[in-house]
C-alpha cells in the first residue's frame, strides 16, 4: 500500500509539473498571440494609409504605360516592314526581348563584349547592328 501511496504521488507530482510546463507555454504562446496581433495591426493601418496612394500611382502608371503604347504604335508603324518583320522575328524567338542596350562596349542582355568595329557601326547608324553572340538588335543610348 505503502509503494502505491509513493507511485500515486510520485505520478500527480509528474502531472503536476506537466501541467505547469503546458501552462508556462500556453502564457508565451498567449503573449506572443498579443503581440502579433498588435503587428498585425499596424500592418492593417500602414496598408490603409498607403493603398490609396499605391492605387493613384498605379492608375498614373497605368496612363504613362497606355501613352508610352501608342507612341510606340506610331513610331512601329513608320519603320519599314522588312525591319518590323525582324523585329517581330526577334521578339517571338528572344522571349519578348529583341533589342538591347551597349553598355560598356558589350550586349546587355548577353554580357558578351563584340569589337570596336561593332561599337563604330552602331554610332555611324547606317544599318542595324546584331550582337553576335545572342543576335538581338544591338542600340546606343
Amino acid at each position: 500500500m505503502k509503494n502505491e501511496d509513493e507511485q500515486l504521488d510520485k505520478d500527480i507530482k509528474q502531472l503536476n509539473d506537466y501541467a505547469n510546463k503546458f501552462l508556462s507555454k500556453l502564457s508565451l504562446m498567449e503573449e506572443n498571440s498579443e503581440k502579433i496581433s498588435e503587428e498585425v495591426e499596424i500592418l492593417k493601418e500602414n496598408w490603409n494609409k498607403k493603398f490609396p496612394e499605391l492605387e493613384k500611382r498605379s492608375g498614373d502608371l497605368e496612363i504613362i504605360i497606355n501613352k508610352n503604347k501608342s507612341n510606340r504604335e506610331v513610331i512601329f508603324n513608320s519603320i519599314p516592314e522588312d525591319l518590323s518583320m525582324i523585329y517581330k522575328r526577334l521578339l517571338k524567338a528572344k522571349d519578348n526581348v529583341a533589342v538591347s542596350k551597349v553598355s560598356a562596349g558589350s550586349c546587355s542582355v548577353c554580357h558578351v563584349k563584340f569589337p570596336l568595329s561593332t561599337e563604330e557601326q552602331l554610332i555611324l547608324g547606317k544599318e542595324i547592328v546584331f550582337c553576335d553572340n545572342c543576335g538581338r538588335i544591338l542600340v546606343i543610348i
